[in-house]
């Protein structure tokens, strides 16, 4: 097993059938699962392991006999499965990567969006969600971290109004705090001293909703850009020492 990182925190949590069913399919890379998860879903997600914000995330679709990889805003191609799968490897520059079915996103105004909703505890304490807010992706790219899509961040009710979800915000609301505190509840048990994460999740077009990354580090900052700051104030408050 690789240890650490995405990886790990995937296998811990597909142990748990009330999450399981959340997450979507994801694998190690080998040229053999890239082959085996194009022909099943033939739109997926390559990404490092060990990455963050965003970096080195890449979407690869089959089209017209060759493959279209996109990474940021830039578009490129493969001619056959080789080519592609030592275009990734030299990107990946050792590093281990992981192979995830990409799931229909939800839009607003046709940029994906995806939801972080903020775990946090106090020593001793019970697992609280602390903020939600929906990140929107900057035009043309795949992924929606603010910083490097040049995205901006939305109340969860504003973003679902605006967006083309079949499902109300309050009942996606739920599924989503029912999913990250059961989250956090398993990961705490197997990373004892962390007291806070902060975890994306995808919402498709028929307003399901989807496990797709947990962060131990997360940034703070993206609740400080809200209008209301209440729930700044809130993370804030939980990141204090007791």
């Amino acid at each position: 097993m690789v240890k650490g990182y995405k990886w790990a925190r995937i296998l811990i949590l597909r142990r748990h059938a009330n999450i399981a069913r959340h997450i979507p399919e994801t694998v190690l890379f080998s040229a053999t699962n890239l082959q085996n998860m194009l022909e099943k879903h033939g739109d997926i997600i390559v990404k490092p392991n060990a990455g963050s914000c965003g970096i080195g995330v890449v979407r690869i679709t089959e089209s017209q006999d060759r493959y279209q990889l996109q990474r940021d805003n830039k578009v490129s191609t493969a001619e056959n499965m080789e080519e592609l799968a030592n275009a990734l490897r030299k990107r990946a520059g050792g590093r281990t990567l992981i192979i995830q079915e990409r799931i229909p996103l939800a839009e607003v105004n046709e940029r994906p969006i995806d939801a972080r909703v903020m775990v946090q505890r106090k020593k001793g304490g019970d697992w609280s969600i602390t903020g939600t807010l929906i990140k929107v992706a900057g035009p043309g790219f795949i992924v929606t971290n603010t910083r490097r899509s040049g995205g901006k961040v939305l109340p969860l009710a504003t973003a679902l109004r605006r967006s083309d979800v079949r499902n109300s915000a309050k009942s996606i609301q739920a599924k989503m705090e029912q999913l990250a505190l059961a989250t956090a509840w398993v990961l705490g048990r197997h990373y004892k001293k962390q007291r806070v994460f902060g975890i994306d999740m995808g919402i498709d077009k028929e307003g399901k909703v989807w496990l797709i990354e947990t962060n131990f580090t997360p940034s703070v900052s993206l609740f400080r850009r809200l209008r209301d700051k209440s729930m700044y104030r809130r993370i804030l408050r939980y990141l204090k020492p007791n």
